[in-house]
């Protein structure tokens, strides 16, 4: 037999903590305190010092982590690359217009007697059609 009090894993007590309409917390959050999004902010807007160029001037927080997550970006780190990318398109897409993105490189790769390889692969005997590849099963006639 259980015994009715326990308490437990999937047991909760009988007389519930909190009566119908009591807070948890009753006497609140103390004054002065601050969420997370006042902290944020406050941090965001606060300023500090950097040195561009041999001098040193002060900025807004947030102006020195876009100098600095650009500068990473061009020190060529992918992940920083990315994270400015999504900046500029949620901020600034007006700087991701079509005519400024790169376009679609092709590379050709030239063997050394001049071939390309497009060329010698069209010159092998197998190529990637049915009819011609090793793998397959003999074709039935």
């Amino acid at each position: 037999m259980t015994n009715d009090n326990e308490l437990g894993y999937l047991k909760p007590p009988i007389d519930k903590p909190f009566k119908k309409g009591q807070s948890g917390n009753p006497r609140g959050r103390p004054k002065g305190s601050k969420n997370a999004r006042t902290i944020v902010n406050e941090t965001l807007n606060s300023t500090v010092t950097i040195k561009e160029n041999g001098r040193t001037r002060r900025v807004k927080f947030l102006e020195a982590f876009v100098h600095q997550l650009a500068a990473k970006a061009l020190n060529g780190s992918t992940h920083d690359q990315s994270a400015l990318f999504k900046l500029i398109h949620e901020y600034a897409p007006e700087f991701l217009e079509e005519s400024d993105l790169p376009r679609l490189i092709t590379v050709k790769y030239v063997l050394p007697d001049g071939k390309t390889m497009d060329s010698y692969a069209e010159n092998t005997p197998y190529s990637d059609t049915p009819d011609n590849d090793p793998k397959a099963s003999p074709a039935k006639k």
